[in-house]
């Protein structure tokens, strides 16, 4: 008798850990909409600052906060899109850099080769800030995208 009620504890606790894993995974995923708008929000600083840059004044100083606007903007969607989980769980950045380190040597190696190409082919200071600007915010909207469909599938595997 004992063994079978040992058997069905070790059942329900690994019926709760799945559960608990599957919670988990959960609140990781990000929504659809975060890979856009953060593709945008890497992109729009650069866009100002190359429309303010013949413009002088007040619309230099405007696009030298652009770049402090636009990295607000991606930590408020970050903080949002963790909130809508329910789950909020503090990593230090240092895990949470360890965990992400290819996507982010990824983009940035496409950033460089953006940027090669750009000094290749003379292409003027504005231009290359702006193609760079929006090479980073598609790999950021890969990197959401892929992160996504990895999550997924480990929650049909758990499933």
């Amino acid at each position: 008798m004992a063994t079978y009620e040992n058997h069905t504890a070790q059942d329900a606790l690994r019926y709760v850990e799945g559960f608990k894993e599957q919670a988990h995974l959960r609140s990781t995923l990000m929504p659809g909409w975060y890979g856009p708008v953060a593709a945008a929000t890497v992109t729009a600083p650069a866009a100002g600052q190359a429309w303010a840059s013949g413009r002088g004044g007040l619309w230099l100083l405007a696009s030298l906060l652009l770049p402090f606007a636009g990295l607000a903007a991606i930590l408020i969607l970050v903080r949002t899109a963790r909130r809508r989980t329910g789950v909020v769980v503090s990593q230090p950045l240092a895990a949470r850099l360890r965990r992400r380190w290819l996507a982010l040597a990824s983009v940035l190696v496409a950033d460089l080769v953006v940027l090669a190409l750009c000094l290749q082919f003379d292409i003027g200071r504005n231009g290359t800030l702006l193609l760079t600007s929006v090479t980073s915010g598609i790999g950021a909207w890969i990197v959401v995208a892929v992160r996504n469909a990895s999550i997924r599938q480990r929650l049909q595997d758990l499933a």
